[in-house]
C-alpha cells in the first residue's frame, strides 16, 4: 500500500478521491486541531509503541524535504496509521492481526519546514519511522541454522543503528556429529563468533550462521 497526499488539489486515497475547495483552506475540524499530545519523531529512527483497543497514540515531525515517507510495523495485532497535516490527510488501510514489516510506507508531499502529524490506533505493539527516502530506515539480521536442524529464527528488522539484540540461544538444533557453538559472520565459521544468547549490537544489515563444531 502506497499514498501519496499533496499539499493543495487532489488527494489520493486509494479507493476515495477527494477535492479541496479553492484555496485549500485549512480543515479546522480535522482531528489533529484538538488539544493532543505528539511524540516527536526522529528521522530514520524507528519509535517503539504499545496500544490497546479504543487508545490513539500520537506522533509528529517537521518535514525536510518535499517528499517524504512514514513507515510502521506491528507485531500480533491490527493498527491503522492515519498522517494528518494542515490542508488535507490519508487514512491506511487497516492491518489484520499478524506481525507486518515489509509494508510499503505512506508517502507525503509537503513542504520542507512544515508538520506533519501521524495518529496510531488498534491494538498491538509496533513500531513507528519516518524518512525522506523511499528506502526503509533500519537494519535487519537475519539467521542460519547452516546445514542444522531445527527451526530457523525469524529475522529481526527495523533496528535502530546502534541498538542491541539478543542472539537466539539454539534450542532445538541440532546436526550429526556437530555442537552448535553459536553465530559467526561467515557461513565456513571464519568471521567473527558471537555467543548464543549474547547481546550483538547492530551496525548494518547482516546475516548471521550458526556455527557448528566437531
Amino acid at each position: 500500500m502506497k499514498a501519496r497526499i499533496k499539499f493543495c488539489g487532489i488527494i489520493t486515497v486509494i479507493t476515495m478521491m477527494m477535492f479541496l475547495p479553492t484555496g485549500c483552506d485549512p480543515l479546522y475540524d480535522a482531528e489533529w486541531k484538538l488539544d493532543k499530545n505528539h511524540t516527536p519523531l526522529t528521522k530514520n529512527i524507528w519509535t517503539n509503541g504499545t496500544i490497546s483497543s479504543g487508545e490513539e497514540l500520537w506522533y509528529s515531525f517537521i518535514a525536510d524535504e518535499t517528499d517524504n515517507y512514514v513507515w510502521w510495523n506491528s507485531s500480533g495485532g491490527n493498527i491503522t496509521v492515519t498522517v494528518y497535516n494542515k490542508h488535507n490527510y490519508k487514512d491506511s488501510n487497516d492491518y489484520p492481526p499478524g506481525s507486518y514489516y515489509n509494508r510499503s510506507p505512506l508517502e507525503i508531499s509537503r513542504g520542507s519546514g512544515q508538520m506533519v502529524y501521524v495518529k496510531v490506533s488498534g491494538s498491538s505493539t509496533f513500531a513507528i519511522a519516518y524518512s525522506s527516502s523511499s528506502t526503509r530506515p533500519g537494519f535487519t539480521v537475519t539467521f542460519n541454522i547452516n546445514g542444522g536442524s531445527g527451526t530457523t529464527p525469524v529475522a529481526q528488522r527495523d533496528i535502530n543503528p546502534g541498538s542491541s539484540i539478543s542472539l537466539p540461544a539454539g534450542s532445538g538444533f541440532s546436526r550429526s556429529g556437530y555442537t552448535f557453538g553459536g553465530w559467526n559472520t561467515n557461513s565456513t565459521g571464519t568471521g567473527t563468533n558471537y555467543n548464543a544468547g549474547s547481546l550483538y549490537t547492530v551496525t548494518g544489515n547482516v546475516p548471521l550462521y550458526a556455527k557448528w563444531n566437531n
